[in-house]
Formats: C-alpha cells, sequence, structure tokens
C-alpha cells in the first residue's frame, strides 16, 4: 500500500477552481459553451464518465495546450513538452510499450529510485500504483499531451 505522502499521489489542488471556471477566466471557454460542456460531461458521469477535457477537446473548445494549463493551475503538475527530450533508451526500455499505450504515458529519466514519467493523466493513480510495482521505483508523473505521448511511443517503440 502506498504512504498518503507518497509522490503518487495529487489528489489536493492548489485552487478550488475546476478546469471550466479556468478555462473561463483565461477566456478559452465562453460562458454557453461552458455550459453545454458541463451538460454534456452530467450526462456522462450518470454512465461513470466524466472526460471533462475529451469533451472539449471533441467540441473543439480548447486544445490540449489549454488543458494542460488549467490543469497544471489546479494540480501544480509540471507540464514536460516530450518533444524537447532525447530519452535514454535504458529507461525506456523499463516500461513495456503495451502498459506505455494503454495508460498514455512514457518513461522520461530515473533519478535514483525515482522514475519520471510524463503522462496524460497524471491522476491515474492505478497506472502509477502498477509502474511502481514492477519498475520496484518511486513514480514522479508529469503532464504531457496525449499527442506527443503517442507520438514518443511511436519514435523509442519502433526502434527495438
Amino acid at each position: 500500500m502506498v504512504k498518503p505522502d507518497h509522490p503518487i499521489h495529487l489528489k489536493k489542488r492548489l485552487t478550488a477552481k475546476r478546469m471550466g471556471e479556468i478555462l473561463l477566466e483565461r477566456g478559452i471557454l465562453n460562458e454557453v459553451q461552458l455550459e453545454k460542456v458541463l451538460a454534456i460531461s452530467g450526462e456522462l458521469s450518470q454512465n461513470g464518465h466524466n472526460f471533462f477535457g475529451e469533451i472539449l477537446l471533441s467540441l473543439e473548445l480548447a486544445s490540449e495546450e489549454d488543458i494542460i494549463q488549467a490543469f497544471t493551475a489546479q494540480y501544480s503538475v509540471p507540464y514536460l513538452p516530450l518533444e524537447h527530450y532525447q530519452l535514454n533508451p535504458d529507461v525506456v526500455a523499463l516500461v513495456p510499450e503495451w502498459f506505455c499505450r494503454k495508460y498514455h504515458l512514457m518513461p522520461v529519466d530515473v533519478y535514483g529510485r525515482n522514475l519520471t514519467v510524463a503522462a496524460a493523466n497524471p491522476l491515474n493513480h492505478r497506472a502509477f500504483e502498477e509502474l511502481r510495482y514492477f519498475s520496484d521505483l518511486n513514480v514522479m508523473p508529469f503532464i504531457a499531451t496525449n499527442k506527443e505521448i503517442v507520438k514518443t511511443i511511436n519514435r523509442y517503440y519502433s526502434q527495438n
């Protein structure tokens, strides 16, 4: 069992503001758009899903970068632009390709007993628990766009 102060627990928000409020304040969304997304989100959450960011993307109301910036404002999870990194093949080899594709994440670096991971969803505790279990390393999540992660997975795992 992971201790409550373990670094992968990012449930605590820096702000009580929700993503929609942050995007509204930043001028990314207007009130009508926010209400539309909230209505769709409410319908989906009744089915056990709540994909606010995915709804924004599907309606083309916000970019992945807009969503990431709002997320970092909420949770203070740093953004890691993968396109600027040259990854070590030994670090990449620590995590199987299927796992990266399943959880939309990419191992970036190892420092001591810490594995830095770029993830489209840095709140996916299950993925990080599994990763910590089979890597025997502490997982330090960062956020990256799904597009960057898929591109990086394709680049590094196609070399193997």
